[in-house]
Order: C-alpha cells, then sequence, then structure tokens
C-alpha cells in the first residue's frame, strides 16, 4: 500500500539538494566578491605605481632644471615638466601633478623659487609627514605629487565590481616623490685644469646658468663661451685656469677633493698626454670634469668644487711647449675673443651640468645636501 504524502513536505533527497544549491550560490557570491575585490585592489595597485613612476621622474627632471638654470626654476615651468611626465606615466594617459618644494634664488637666499608645500591628503603616498622630513633650509629640495584623473571632471579610479554594486564613484589613487641635490666633492678631472671660481661666476652668472650638453653640436647660448687664459699658479689677479702637476709622468689625470690644495704648474708648458686629451675631448664634444679653485698659493691651487666644462677650441703660440697640440682651433660659438700673440694659451668653451642620480660612481663621491655644487650635483631620494 502506497506511503501517504503531507502537504508541504518535501522528501529529504529534495531538502539535501536545496542545501547543496544554497551552500554553491553562497559560495559563488563569495567568489564573485572576492574576485571583485581583488580586480578593485589590482586597479589601484597598478594606477599607484603608474603614479609613483611618474612623481619619481618628474622630480628628478624638475631638479635637472633647478640645477642647471636657476631662472628657469619656477612653478609654470616646473608644473609643466611635472605634467609631462606624469602623463607619460599613466597607461591611459590621465593624470594630474603638483609641485612645490624649496629653491631659494641664488646670491640672494630669501625668495623661494618654487610654491611652498601643503600637508599633504589622508591618501597621498607620505613623503610629507613620513620618517624622511624635507631638508633643513636653505637646502634645496622638490616634491612631485601625482594623482589620478580619468576625464576633465573626474579625478577618482572608479572600482569595477564593488562601485556598480555600492554605487560609489571611485577612490582617487596619489603618489609622491621628493629630492634633494647637492655637490660632488671628489672625482678624478682629465683633462687636468684647474679653473678659478671668478672666471666661473662671470661664465655663469654666479652659477645660476649652465648650458645644455652638447650633442653632435653645440647647444649652447653663443654668449656663453668665454675666453680662458693661461696663468701660472703665482699669477696675480682672477688668473683665469691651469694645470695641475699630473701624478704620473704618462698620465694627464689628477684626483681633487674639494677642500684640498694641489700643486700646478709654474711653467708655461701642457703636462705630458694633456694635448692628447684636449684633442679627444674638443673632437668628441664631451664635457671634461674640471676643478674650480677659489685661491691659489705660489705653487698650489686650493680646491672649491666640480664642474663640468666644454671645450670649444683653443690658441697655443708657437714658443709655447705643447706636446703636439695644434696651433690654432678658433671659437666654435664664435662668441669668445681669439687670442694671438707670443707665448700665449687660452682656451674657449662653456659650462654645462651633469647630475648624478645617486651621487656614487667610480670615483664620484657625494657632498652634504645644498652645498654649492657649481652644477655637478648629485640627486637623492629623500621621500
Amino acid at each position: 500500500m502506497p506511503r501517504l504524502r503531507l502537504p508541504g513536505r518535501r522528501p529529504r533527497g529534495d531538502r539535501g539538494a536545496v542545501a547543496a544549491l544554497v551552500a554553491v550560490l553562497l559560495t559563488g557570491n563569495a567568489l564573485l566578491g572576492m574576485a571583485a575585490l581583488t580586480v578593485d585592489v589590482g586597479a589601484m595597485y597598478a594606477e599607484r605605481e603608474e603614479l609613483q613612476s611618474g612623481a619619481d621622474s618628474a622630480a628628478v627632471a624638475v631638479a635637472k632644471v633647478c640645477v642647471g638654470n636657476n631662472n628657469a626654476c619656477n612653478p609654470i615651468q616646473a608644473a609643466a615638466i611635472a605634467g609631462t611626465y606624469a602623463v607619460d606615466n599613466a597607461s591611459d594617459g590621465f593624470a594630474d601633478a603638483t609641485v612645490c618644494g624649496r629653491v631659494m634664488t641664488a646670491g640672494l637666499g630669501s625668495t623661494n623659487r618654487l610654491s611652498p608645500c601643503a600637508p599633504g591628503k589622508d591618501n597621498l603616498a607620505r613623503c610629507i609627514d613620513g620618517p624622511t622630513s624635507p631638508p633643513v633650509s636653505p637646502a634645496p629640495y622638490v616634491e612631485v605629487r601625482t594623482t589620478t584623473r580619468r576625464s576633465a571632471t573626474s579625478t577618482a579610479l572608479p572600482p569595477v565590481f564593488v562601485g556598480a554594486v555600492t554605487g560609489t564613484d571611485g577612490v582617487t589613487v596619489a603618489a609622491c616623490s621628493r629630492v634633494s641635490w647637492g655637490p660632488i666633492t671628489q672625482t678624478t678631472i682629465e683633462p687636468s685644469m684647474a679653473i678659478s671660481k671668478c672666471q666661473f661666476d662671470a661664465m655663469t652668472a654666479n652659477g645660476t646658468r649652465y648650458q645644455p650638453r652638447p650633442t653632435s653640436v653645440h647647444n649652447a647660448d653663443p654668449t656663453s663661451e668665454f675666453t680662458m687664459r693661461w696663468r701660472p699658479v703665482s699669477g696675480s689677479g682672477c688668473a683665469t685656469f691651469g694645470f695641475f702637476n699630473t701624478r704620473t709622468a704618462s698620465s694627464c689625470r689628477r684626483s681633487v677633493t674639494a677642500g684640498n690644495s694641489y700643486g700646478g704648474r709654474t711653467d708655461p708648458a701642457i703636462p705630458t698626454n694633456c694635448a692628447v686629451d684636449l684633442e679627444n675631448f674638443h673632437h668628441d664634444r664631451r664635457p671634461v670634469a674640471v676643478a674650480i679653485f677659489d685661491s691659489a698659493s705660489s705653487t698650489q691651487f686650493h680646491v672649491a668644487g666640480i664642474a663640468m666644462f666644454v671645450i670649444t677650441g683653443w690658441y697655443r703660440s708657437p714658443l709655447w711647449p705643447d706636446g703636439g697640440l695644434d696651433h690654432d682651433h678658433l671659437p666654435e660659438l664664435g662668441n669668445a675673443t681669439p687670442c694671438t700673440g707670443p707665448n700665449i694659451f687660452c682656451v674657449y668653451g662653456y659650462f654645462t651640468t651633469q647630475l648624478f642620480r645617486t651621487g656614487t660612481g667610480t670615483g664620484n663621491v657625494a657632498g652634504t645636501l645644498g652645498s654649492n655644487h657649481f652644477g655637478t650635483a648629485y640627486v637623492r631620494t629623500i621621500g
């Protein structure tokens, strides 16, 4: 006799199927939620990496401008540079960037050429409020802050899944990079030249104007090209340039450290192998590391720092012992006054810059942040 089934009741087997279905649905929802969270968080991390790359490269680029040309270091120029790097590092081509910091007017020390930095927002990478605070005044620093930009009116990165469910408009992702710079205080110079600080000041407007590094051609302002006359160490007044005594008879190199004094030539002769170096650097249009001296005794130059110099020509009178150096290379930019006369040696050229990313390298030693860099500096990330 068949069993009666009461209304509203299901066989135990049916109840098990329903329970299994509910479990599957709950598990599916959980997996869907995890997938949504993973996609959203992954997108935000990717966005932040792009913003951080933009901030890092922009901060170094702005620092390079501020090192090379104090007059071009201003909020408008800095913002344009930072915006370009921020956009170039964004895969979707959208990003915003702001620049702030402290770069004092050269020679005055009282006017900040950049906008001062305001406190950062809560979601900004903590280069503002972290353990690496800005350097003590008047040491310079540049800070670039980058943020998301999805369109002309939105700065939020919309979550792919969660935003659709919750109705939120997303989150603004941000990054920040702060850099400072200082001089290279020790290196090997070749050829073994020392240029007086008063000559350097005249050629660079007291360290505020440097020329672009040459490529296959000179890109410098012609008015930056000067004539420098050789004088022995014992020469009076503002001796324009001289040669160090090289360490060995077969080398035109000299390792120097700012703050120390080194023996210089007192006789009218080019040190061994320096003629070859002058020829090569001039031919290749390669900037040369030179020492800047701020005083000289009867036999020594006192080194104040390191600079980068571009040789555009020279004049050597027939009476000057030269080791094979050609007699005359007229100044290539046409601004320097050509030298003439007996027993004279002149070099023509201009100063450029070199920026080292960490301040170290073969034979290079970094000095104190904010010290006088003579255009040859290292840049260091400090936040």
